[in-house]
């Protein structure tokens, strides 16, 4: 009888990166407001053209050093905007169990 190669399962509680971003908040509000439309749009970019750099880590294993040597290879203007979501994705996934 030949093994049968199961499919490679992650531990319950190691959630891939790309697993928190659909879910991460960033169309919630900002003080209490909603978010203006480009805010949003701008966001959402942001997390697909530049977040997606983590999405096949396991998002515990991403070591804050790691995070703050790679925004800091960013653009200026870029930085705190990744910092920002960075943050509100972690906060989601640490409260969102």
């Amino acid at each position: 009888m030949a093994d049968q190669q199961q499919p490679h399962r992650l531990p319950p509680d190691a959630s891939r990166f790309a697993r928190l971003l659909p879910h991460s908040g960033v169309s919630g509000t900002k003080a209490g407001r909603p978010k203006s439309h480009s805010t949003l749009n701008t966001e959402k970019r942001n997390i697909r053209i530049h977040l997606s750099h983590w999405s096949r880590r396991i998002a515990k294993d991403i070591k804050p050093a790691e995070v703050q040597d790679w925004i800091n290879e960013q653009s200026d203007g870029l930085q705190a905007k990744l910092r920002n979501l960075m943050s509100a994705i972690y906060r989601f996934g640490r409260y969102a169990r």
